[in-house]
């Protein structure tokens, strides 16, 4: 299929509804809403230009961020909307209310132009070809900083291949909190299926926003790098997608999986690496709705909310802050535990740190095996080793143990 590079260039237009009220009796209620805050006209006379013009004056009259983004005109037969900022789109919802005798009254709405810019995916002047990526295309995104903000709704769309070069320094999807202080209402997302999404390849600033949805079909992330966040407290990219198969390989830069409230992902398999330094490269932060498969890490830092049926180790930080695991293999790098879910088999190595002292609530470990070099720390005794703590090929002076007091051992 075809390769569509982003240009992001196409004209900025202002969106433009027409609200059109009839069967208007005296009392009758019509509203406007954007994110669910309404703008409210009760009709004085029973016509159609009463509504309009009292519906026009009370939404300019708003004082409402969302509202001041659009501005009404009283058109005598019907109410004219026309967004601010051309290229930026708005979600307009009409409703009506506590009818009079006939009960008939009707608010309607019709998009009599759309809004259309250099922001938005779903504008076919913003790509290369001229038409707008289609399921099976290969979509770069490479260079400049127009960013991905609007027409994110491409669900329906699963691509061959998804690029975004670190030469691209624009965002992709919308912050949580709009510039303008309120809840985006918005899709926050580029929802899009891709079979294989590249970011942070090459050389650049990178995005420090990238929010990214790829639905129920199998993804394979690879991550070579990202921009600094743009957001405090967040990821400069962010991800969701729901198959089991999904892969993700994150050598260098910032990644969130499902780390809002309520969110839901899964990864079959998750690989946290390195580029050049291995313990800040790279970030992941794994949220409490991820249903996790498999975790590789040879650097970085970890933040999992939720359990993985194995975890391999050689290297890096590990904070499990939720959840409980299958298979730990600590070859390297220390795994802090701070939870209360169980482990079932923890091997840890000559290299490798299994630390319990930053939690203090209780957890269960059903098999747990050390081997030369190995360190487990466990200061306040918070932890039940089930089936005891077994060496293999090592003494007690070869390991580091640290159980608290008042522990019973019990040599085999």
């Amino acid at each position: 299929m075809a390769i569509v590079r982003w240009r992001g260039d196409a004209p900025a237009i202002s969106q433009v509804v027409r609200a059109t009220p009839a069967n208007v009796e005296v009392g009758d209620v019509f509203q406007l809403s954007i994110g669910g805050k309404l703008v409210t006209y009760t009709a004085a006379a029973a016509t159609v230009a009463d509504v309009c013009a009292g519906l026009a004056a009370a939404w300019n009259a708003s004082p409402v961020a969302e509202h001041a983004e659009v501005t009404a005109a009283d058109m005598t037969s019907y109410v004219q909307l026309t967004g601010d900022r051309p290229g930026t789109p708005f979600t307009l919802i009409a409703s009506t209310a506590n009818g009079g005798a006939s009960n008939t009254q009707t608010l309607l709405l019709t998009t009599t132009r759309a809004a259309s810019g250099p922001n938005d995916w779903n504008t076919a002047a913003n790509w290369s070809t001229g038409a707008v990526p289609a399921s099976g295309d290969d979509a770069h995104i490479e260079s400049g900083s127009s960013s991905i903000l609007y027409g994110l709704a491409q669900s329906g769309v699963t691509l061959a291949s998804l690029s975004i070069a670190q030469s691209y320094t624009g965002a992709i999807g919308l912050a949580r909190v709009n510039p303008a202080g309120y809840l985006e209402y918005r899709d926050c997302y580029l929802a899009i299926g891709a079979a294989q999404v590249n970011i942070g390849q090459g050389e650049g600033a990178g995005s420090g926003r990238i929010r990214l949805d790829t639905g129920a079909g199998a993804t394979t992330l690879d991550i070579a790098n990202s921009g600094a966040a743009a957001e405090a407290g967040s990821a400069a990219i962010d991800w969701l997608g729901s198959s089991a198969a999904n892969v993700i390989h994150l050598a260098r830069g910032s990644l969130s999986v499902a780390a809002g409230a309520g969110q839901t992902a899964a990864i079959g398999t998750l690989g946290v690496g390195y580029r050049g330094n291995p313990a800040s490269d790279a970030t992941a932060r794994i949220g409490a709705g991820v249903t996790l498969g498999a975790l590789a890490q040879s650097g970085g830092q970890v933040f999992l909310s939720a359990g993985a049926t194995s975890i391999h180790q050689q290297g890096g930080e590990l904070r499990q802050l939720a959840g409980g695991d299958g298979t730990l293999q600590l070859d390297a790098g220390t795994l802090y535990y701070q939870s209360t879910g169980a482990i079932g088999v923890a091997h840890v190595g000559e290299r490798g740190a299994l630390d319990f002292s930053r939690d203090l609530r209780a957890r269960t470990v059903s098999e747990c095996h050390l081997y030369g070099g190995a360190r487990l720390l466990d200061p306040f005794a918070t932890t039940t080793f089930t089936t005891g703590i077994q060496l293999h090929r090592a003494s007690i002076a070869s390991v580091t143990l640290d159980l608290g007091v008042d522990r019973t051992l019990e040599v085999i």
